[in-house]
C-alpha cells in the first residue's frame, strides 16, 4: 500500500534513521549507510541532513546538481501461509519503507556544526553529554556536511492490509516469534493510522 499521509512519513523517517543513500554521478552509481536527521519545518516535504567522511566518494560528488535517492528502511519478514486462516494461500514477504528525493548541497561550516549538535542531543536525549569544542573541531576538519530538501517522497507499507481480519491476526501471531520488530510496527501503525490499513 502506498502511503501519502506526509506526517506518517516523517514519523517513520524519525524512527528508522538510518538510511542508505543513492546516487548516480557521471555514469557511475555510490551507495552510502548514514545516520539522518529530519527537520520537518523545512520546505513542504521536509528538510534532511547528514555528514560524511571527507574520502567517501559522494562527499566529492554531491554539489547541488544530481538527483539522490534516501531509502529508509523498517522492519521486513518472511511471512508463512501456514499463520493465515484462509486456504490456498503463499509465501509473502512484508515490509516498510520510505523513499525521500532530493538534490544534496553541501552545508556551511556552521550548518554542519549545528546538525551535529542537535543529533547528538537527538539520540542522547537526557545524558545532557556534548561533543568538547576543541574535540569537535578536530572532527569537523575528516568530515563534510550535507543538506538536501525532499523534493518527493513516498512510502511503501506491505503489512498483509489486503487479507481479512483472521489472515491478519493469524500473521501477527505467528511473526510474534519471528518477528517481533514487525509484529511489533504492524500494530503500531494500526492504531495510529487505523484508516491506511483497510
Amino acid at each position: 500500500m502506498k502511503i501519502t499521509d506526509i506526517n506518517q512519513l516523517h514519523q517513520f523517517i524519525e524512527q528508522f534513521n538510518f538510511a542508505t543513500l543513492i546516487s548516480h554521478v557521471n555514469g557511475k552509481l555510490n551507495v552510502s549507510h548514514i545516520p539522518v536527521m529530519l527537520n520537518r519545518n523545512e520546505n513542504t516535504h521536509g528538510m534532511l541532513a547528514w555528514h560524511l567522511a571527507k574520502q567517501n566518494p559522494h562527499a566529492r560528488e554531491l554539489d547541488g546538481s544530481e538527483n539522490a535517492l534516501f531509502i529508509f528502511h523498517g522492519p521486513h519478514a518472511y511471512v508463512s501461509p501456514n499463520w493465515y486462516k484462509s486456504s490456498p494461500s503463499v509465501p509473502t514477504w512484508n515490509y516498510a519503507v520510505v523513499h525521500a528525493y532530493g538534490n544534496p548541497k553541501q552545508a556551511s561550516h556552521e550548518q554542519l556544526e549545528s546538525d551535529l549538535s542537535q543529533m547528538v542531543m537527538q539520540h542522547e536525549g537526557d545524558s545532557h553529554y556534548s561533543i568538547p569544542d576543541d574535540y569537535q573541531r578536530k572532527l569537523m576538519d575528516h568530515i563534510v556536511g550535507f543538506r538536501m530538501e525532499i523534493t518527493k517522497i513516498e512510502g511503501i507499507f506491505k503489512l498483509g492490509q489486503n487479507r481479512s481480519q483472521e489472515d491478519q491476526s493469524g500473521m501477527l501471531a505467528g511473526l510474534q516469534s519471528h518477528s517481533a520488530a514487525l509484529a511489533e510496527f504492524i500494530q503500531s501503525t494500526h492504531k495510529k493510522h487505523p484508516n491506511e490499513n483497510k
